[in-house]
């Protein structure tokens, strides 16, 4: 036997892929199409329709914003689903970059839901991390997502924005305001970015308090986009 099948049959046995949703053991670590989340509780996963407020969190059925000055939420899932929320966990925290398939596919699945005017015009926009935080995860799970997303959809992916100061977790921050004070001022606009009169899809995992967000497409706004419509996987 291969020293390589060797491997992962000591791997498969000691470590066995299991359903974040379900924990049922999945099939063998060689198998590079695996899917990561099992398919009964892919199905158990219900999808939203129409847009959100992200001030009142009304489900609306246009584009239109039901508060001045907001955006359009566009909540694929709930985070309050079990499945929804382990996935995220293992793939935000534990590395399984791999999970961006199932997570991704319920976006494309959502986003077919919609009828977003002028869609072709628009571009993702994955939502910055601070660059140590990046180095500390490995990678930007908002980037792996609008990755899938622009598989199915010729959109652009374009990163204006960035983050400019180091923050806390916003989970560690449960007060509204301290959330709002410890994300201000910290995305800028890239100088050689143009995102002026431009249609952005600002791509997210979780949408909770909404103050990450808020700034986010506050900066966008100001940096000349045309519309942003805040598009997450999960709303809280």
């Amino acid at each position: 036997m291969k020293f390589s099948k060797i491997k992962n049959f000591i791997l498969d046995f000691i470590f066995p892929i299991r359903c974040p949703g379900c924990g049922i053991i999945l099939e063998s670590k060689k198998d590079k199409e695996i899917k990561l989340i099992c398919q009964n509780c892919l199905d158990s996963i219900e999808i939203n329709s129409g847009f959100f407020c992200p001030v009142c969190l009304k489900r609306l059925p246009t584009e239109k914003i039901c508060h001045p000055g907001s955006y359009p939420l566009a909540a694929a899932t709930s985070y309050n689903d079990t499945v929804i929320k382990n996935a995220l966990w293992y793939f935000k925290y534990q590395a399984v970059k791999g999970l961006k398939k199932e997570l991704g596919s319920l976006m494309i699945n959502y986003l077919k839901t919609l009828d977003i005017k002028n869609f072709e015009s628009y571009i993702l926009v994955p939502m910055p991390l601070h660059p140590k935080k990046q180095r500390q995860r490995g990678f930007n799970q908002a980037n792996l997502l609008a990755e899938v997303i622009a598989e199915i959809f010729p959109l652009p992916i374009k990163h204006p924005l960035i983050k400019t100061r180091y923050t806390e977790s916003q989970t560690k921050t449960k007060n509204w305001k301290q959330r709002k004070e410890n994300i201000k001022d910290t995305f800028q606009i890239i100088p050689e970015a143009d995102i002026s009169g431009k249609n952005i899809l600002l791509v997210d995992d979780v949408f909770t308090s909404g103050a990450t967000m808020n700034e986010a497409v506050l900066i966008l706004k100001k940096g000349g986009a045309k519309k942003v419509i805040a598009l997450i996987l999960a709303k809280g």
